[in-house]
């Protein structure tokens, strides 16, 4: 079986993408490949990649796209996410999630964490979505075990 192509790409820090890619992966790698941009920043925050961990999803888990993928070619569906307009679905292949990312300005590492959290929340729940419009009710993967999202399609 083909496995369905996946570019998530971040307007500004690109962890948002790499948090939605290692969610896919770790629910649905048999049916999807995951990749996200790095356009602009070289590195995901580490506060972003202990809340991934905390529900047991590696943020090493999809690699970022090569370079020579170009933008967008050669992926059977793109996902911009950025913080400024609202969710959107395309019918030429492309997604826009709305997901703020935390400002540097919030304050201490406990803030920030939690922050976080709220991302990896908004970005799983996303995900699933996502898999269960592809995949319609078949199984997914093995789960998100310690995640808050419901768990992939069953």
């Amino acid at each position: 079986m083909k496995r369905i192509r996946v570019l998530f790409r971040s307007c500004g820090d690109s962890t948002p993408g790499a948090m939605a890619a290692a969610f896919l992966a770790q629910c649905a790698g048999d049916r999807f490949e995951a990749r996200y941009s790095r356009e602009h920043a070289a590195s995901c925050d580490s506060l972003a990649v202990r809340a991934m961990e905390e529900a047991w999803v590696d943020m090493e888990a999809s690699p970022a796209a090569e370079e020579s993928d170009g933008a967008c070619g050669g992926y059977d569906l793109v996902v911009t996410i950025d913080a400024a307009g609202r969710d959107e679905q395309s019918a030429e292949g492309g997604a826009r999630w709305r997901i703020e990312v935390p400002p540097a300005s919030v304050c201490g590492e406990s803030g920030r964490l939690e922050a976080w959290r709220r991302v990896r929340a908004a970005i799983s729940g996303k995900v699933i979505d996502l898999a269960r419009l592809f995949c319609g009710a078949q199984r997914l993967g093995h789960g998100l075990p310690g995640g808050e999202a419901p768990g992939c399609p069953a």
